[in-house]
């Protein structure tokens, strides 16, 4: 385990956390991290928390091969190619589009930081001088690969904006493990220590037992609690409902510290 210290300054966002309450600046949050590690499934809670009161967010998703977004939203941006991606024609129509609606974006790159490292020397004037604020969301599983997004965008400050959130996913730990034990080596590392240091906050993602029936459904989080259903499936029965109803309200309390970063 970790020593009482290192343990409360890892597991405990507020203790790091600086976002203004007050900054009402454009965002555009890049959801980071290697496949399978739960970026879309968090792209569609914030996606879904966003629409159910009533703003606007724009959605870019640019994994051309396993589209984790478009099943689900209508209006989604996506890349017409490879070369637009490795350019900023790519997120200048997205910021374009954030300008014209006033709204934030969450931009969807797969498992893949190419275009970040493309055009990063060029992405960061350009969105600081239209006034949108870069917000990245690193997704860590228990392994120490799981780190291998935040090492190289975080290395000589590649892709290492203030607002920098790393989500702890208890949905990749066994429900019978204790979660920060699962993730000591991750939290004991030198990459997610020098990320803490310089301010990115670590929040904990809670635990979803029914994800997968809202996966097999394609069904949005508030659609899955209000027991809704795909045309060749049942709907969710109560306990999976009151369970998704559980877990919003503990995202709700588990990224209260950041929540200014991503509104």
């Amino acid at each position: 385990m970790l020593a009482k210290s290192d343990k409360h300054a890892s597991a405990s966002p507020a203790a790091n956390a600086h976002p203004n309450p007050d900054q009402k600046s454009l965002k555009m949050i890049l959801p980071l991290g290697r496949g399978r590690i739960g970026k879309s499934f968090w792209s569609r809670w914030l996606i879904d928390r966003t629409r159910s009161q009533g703003r606007t967010l724009v959605i870019a998703d640019a994994d051309r091969r396993n589209p984790c977004l478009t099943p689900y939203f209508d209006g989604v941006l996506t890349p017409s190619g490879d070369d637009e991606l490795s350019s900023l024609d790519w997120f200048s129509a997205i910021s374009s589009r954030q300008i014209e609606e006033q709204s934030s974006a969450l931009v969807d790159l797969g498992p893949d930081a190419f275009p970040l490292t493309a055009v990063d020397s060029l992405l960061v004037p350009f969105l600081e001088d239209v006034g949108i604020q870069r917000v990245a969301v690193h997704l860590i599983g228990p392994h120490r690969d799981d780190l291998a997004f935040l090492r190289d965008l975080e290395a000589g400050g590649l892709f290492a904006p203030e607002a920098t959130i790393i989500v702890l996913n208890k949905g990749l730990v066994a429900s019978n493990r204790d979660p920060e034990r699962a993730f000591q080596s991750v939290l004991s590392h030198q990459t997610f220590k020098a990320a803490i240091k310089r301010g990115a906050v670590p929040v904990w993602m809670p635990w979803l037992e029914p994800a997968s029936e809202v996966e097999d459904n394609y069904l949005s989080l508030s659609e899955a609690e209000a027991g809704g259903s795909t045309a060749d499936l049942p709907p969710l029965g109560f306990f999976s409902t009151e369970r998704i109803a559980i877990w919003r309200s503990a995202m709700e309390s588990a990224f209260a510290p950041v929540m200014p970063w991503l509104t």
